[in-house]
């Protein structure tokens, strides 16, 4: 799991921001494209190694709209190189919809596959048809997307002439997830060299400078990634993949009982690191976010194909009679003996695992996420580190789900069978810098135990 969640976390956030501004077009008019037009290469580093490159293209449609498309390619680790390619073909008349996206996304061997058409040409209703590993499905979604929603920012640097510390929010096409998401635009400065501006979602540490011609020159991620503008050749140099000698982040002793901890006391070390609070206070039950959910946390993806029929009739033979409490305590007891446990580096989709039902920590939880939100309850997949004395103590990376019970987020790990999590689950790190340096090796950090509580006994040290 631990490899798969460094790949997946990496592809997400770098194509957060990689494909978001691989493009950088956006204009509603064809003004802006127009002058980005052509293909453009950036070489993409992970501090000093060079990992990978990024390649995109703007050009005119055969029916004269415009086509921006994308292709990322880098690896993390030899065994699971990640590619990630993306095509929008805008209409040719106002105004300017969306009509066909097509998406694919490989980690090894694993390959997700997105087509999305437009229903009779019309910016509103698309027909989407998904493929996992060969499992294919297909829905209909409702998006209002148009050239001007894509290239909006790049249309407000060069209608309004913001000065510093501006900001837009614009909406992104999420193709992995099957929703538009909102994402907050800072203008940080502009002179004639261009525009430098920052991206605080999904990565709060992120910034690109961008030319006259809103053409990317360079495109950094939380202080580790970066993208910049490259010959092919420098693009395609020969690079070799990260290796990683471990996933632990080592305790100084062992913990006993560990779920029956409810309260759990750390001091990270070294006492420079600022990624998590001195001490480090954990409670059982801890949740990512207190806010009610939102319409995606019940919604399918192509990570959780609720409206599968193979996966209604599975949620139909539980019986789930009870109220969203008992329902979510069922759901996790029953995700936890489906599956039988086996660690493994590439993923397996949910469907997959109605067949071979056996995979790590994340199969548990994105299975559990996929019968709860059929069931009607809101949940997600979280990630993070909690505890295993194996080979020695350490907090390893783990993933587990919190779901909505109740007016209240309840968090379950149907790995470990637990249906009120204990106080070693630790989320990753909210900056995305420290997150990101866990997850390529790069930290050093690990913890003192200072304290310990459990359920009806005093405090320990």
């Amino acid at each position: 799991m631990t490899q798969r969640l460094l790949l997946g976390c990496c592809a997400a956030l770098l194509a957060g921001v990689a494909l978001t501004w691989a493009h950088h077009q956006r204009e509603p008019q064809w003004r802006i494209a127009q002058g980005m037009a052509g293909q453009h290469w950036y070489r993409l580093g992970l501090e000093t190694a060079h990992i990978g490159y990024l390649a995109s293209q703007t050009r005119p449609g055969s029916d004269g709209g415009w086509i921006f498309s994308s292709d990322l390619r880098f690896a993390m680790s030899e065994s699971a190189p990640v590619q990630i390619q993306q095509t929008l073909s805008f209409g040719p008349s106002a105004p300017y919809p969306l009509l066909r996206a097509d998406y694919s996304l490989r980690r090894g061997s694993n390959q997700l596959l997105v087509n999305a058409v437009a229903d009779n040409g019309q910016t509103g209703s698309y027909q989407v048809r998904l493929s996992r590993n060969g499992s294919e499905s297909s829905e209909t979604t409702e998006w209002s997307y148009t050239l001007g929603d894509y290239l909006a920012f790049e249309t407000w640097l060069q209608d309004t002439n913001p000065g510093p510390d501006s900001r837009l929010t614009i909406r992104s096409l999420d193709l992995e997830r099957l929703r538009l998401t909102p994402k907050v635009m800072q203008l940080e400065d502009h002179n004639e060299a261009g525009y430098r501006v920052s991206n605080s979602a999904p990565q709060s540490d992120s910034s690109i400078e961008l030319q006259p011609n809103f053409v990317p020159r360079r495109m950094q991620l939380a202080g580790l990634f970066e993208l910049e503008l490259s010959t092919q050749a420098q693009a395609l140099a020969p690079r070799s993949a990260l290796q990683h000698a471990s996933y632990f982040v080592p305790l100084d002793r062992p913990l006993r009982n560990h779920s029956e901890l409810t309260q759990l006391q750390l001091e990270p070390q070294p006492s420079s690191d600022n990624s998590w609070p001195s001490p480090l206070i954990l409670s059982s039950n801890s949740i990512s976010s207190n806010a009610k959910p939102a319409a995606h946390d019940l919604q399918a993806t192509a990570d959780y194909p609720i409206h599968d029929a193979r996966l209604q009739t599975l949620l139909g033979s539980l019986d789930l009679a009870g109220n969203a409490q008992q329902n979510t305590e069922r759901l996790t007891r029953f995700v936890h003996h489906f599956l039988t446990y086996k660690n493994q580096i590439n993923s397996t989709p949910v469907l997959d695992l109605l067949d071979r039902p056996e995979g790590d920590c994340s199969e548990y939880a994105e299975l559990f996420t996929s019968l709860a939100r059929a069931a009607g309850i809101p949940s997600r997949t979280v990630y993070g580190l909690a505890y295993t004395d194996e080979p020695s103590p350490a907090l390893s990376f783990h993933a587990w789900n919190e779901a909505w019970v109740d007016d209240h987020w309840l968090s379950v790990d149907p790995t470990w069978n637990q249906v009120s999590i204990d106080a070693t689950h630790l989320l990753l790190p909210t900056n995305e810098r420290a997150a990101l340096r866990l997850l390529t090796g790069r930290s050093e950090v690990r913890f003192s135990v200072l304290a310990t509580q459990y359920a009806n006994l005093s405090p320990g040290s």
